[in-house]
């Protein structure tokens, strides 16, 4: 049992060795990639867009008798900033891509 033990051991301690002698850093910039989402300021208005949106649908259902054609309004509009945000952020990591990683376009 014991020298199963240690074959095993060994067998693994060398296969781990084997796969990180190869091992690269990828993401060099990635850091900077989120810093740079974080606070970004095209980004950073639709998310306060989104908050503003929230605060009166919150508002809306909050009344005894909401107008849900309001509601319903106030959804449409969440779903096109949120869709904003999404191609925005899209675009971003494509221009930093090209920019740190030399993707070429087609």
């Amino acid at each position: 049992m014991k020298k199963l033990f240690t074959v095993s051991l060994l067998v693994l301690s060398l296969a781990t060795v084997s796969s990180a002698k190869d091992w690269k850093p990828k993401d060099i910039h990635k850091h900077e990639y989120k810093q740079m989402m974080k606070t970004h300021p095209i980004l950073n208005k639709y998310r306060i867009e989104l908050q503003e949106n929230k605060l009166a649908l919150m508002k809306e259902m909050a009344k005894p008798n909401p107008n849900f054609k309001n509601v319903e309004k106030l959804n449409l509009e969440k779903y096109t900033i949120k869709s904003k945000l999404k191609t925005e952020k899209m675009k971003l990591k494509h221009e930093f891509k090209t920019k740190y990683y030399d993707v070429k376009t087609i």
